[in-house]
């Protein structure tokens, strides 16, 4: 999986995307052939994007290099292109509405999504977010991040680190809750739910799809309908 900033540099060009950061995306948009480009990333430490982008990891994201490349001059045209990235990729503030193939970074603001249909979109610091109608891609929520996810139909949600969510009527795709994350589930009629690590759901009205709680998480389920709902390893149900 690539690592924001991706970008591709050939002999002439240094190329990026503004609705994706994958590096088959570029090549695929600029109909390049293998042996004329080269893979690039240049990435906060930690992956946390807090950090200034002049703190920020270059690396060359591929073994075989082509005979023309030169990693230094690389490394110089990718640094002047970052800035501009940034700028396409990364919300700070600000309240932003967004839709169809979204390729963001959620700083902080207030940020609706709707009817994602693919890319990647991260809230993460103290970002807050309503997704809606995802259809595909990914959409994740880190550290403090707070997200309010409605008729999900398809792709994946995430909820990680100390993040909070609240999932109403997802009929398909995946919706997970990681490490110490805390999520509400309502009226899951698809698709599939899980709480890993030491996550903490409540399920409510559950009529179908499949709800799994692993490792150390802890779940209330109430009003369960159909679907299935299972716990694992040290996984508990509480007591209501």
């Amino acid at each position: 999986m690539c690592i924001p900033a991706s970008f591709i540099i050939t002999r002439q060009r240094t190329l990026w995307l503004v609705n994706s950061d994958s590096h088959e995306d570029i090549i695929d948009f600029y109909s390049l052939k293998e042996g004329d480009f080269v893979r690039i990333e240049i990435s906060p430490p930690n992956m946390d994007y807090t950090f200034p982008i002049d703190q920020w990891v270059y690396k060359t994201d591929q073994d075989i290099l082509p005979e023309w490349h030169n990693d230094k001059w690389a490394e110089e045209m990718c640094r002047l292109e970052l800035p501009k990235w940034y700028k396409a990729h990364v919300i700070t503030s600000g309240k932003h509405k967004l839709s169809g193939k979204i390729s963001k970074i959620i700083l902080g603001g207030m940020v609706e999504v709707t009817g994602q249909t693919g890319g990647d979109c991260r809230f993460v610091d103290n970002s807050q977010g309503k997704v809606t109608g995802q259809i595909g891609g990914n959409c994740r929520f880190y550290d403090n991040s707070q997200g309010k996810v409605t008729g999900q139909i398809g792709g994946n949600c995430r909820f990680v680190g100390n993040s909070q969510g609240k999932v109403t009527g997802q009929t398909g795709g995946y919706c997970w809750f990681v490490g110490n994350s805390q999520g509400k589930v309502t009226g899951q009629t698809g698709g599939n739910c899980r709480f890993v690590d030491n996550s903490q759901g409540k399920v409510t009205g559950q009529i179908g799809g499949n709800c799994r709680f692993y490792d150390n998480s802890q779940g209330k389920v109430t009003g369960q309908t159909g679907g299935n709902c299972w716990f694992y390893g040290n996984s508990k149900k509480m007591e209501l």
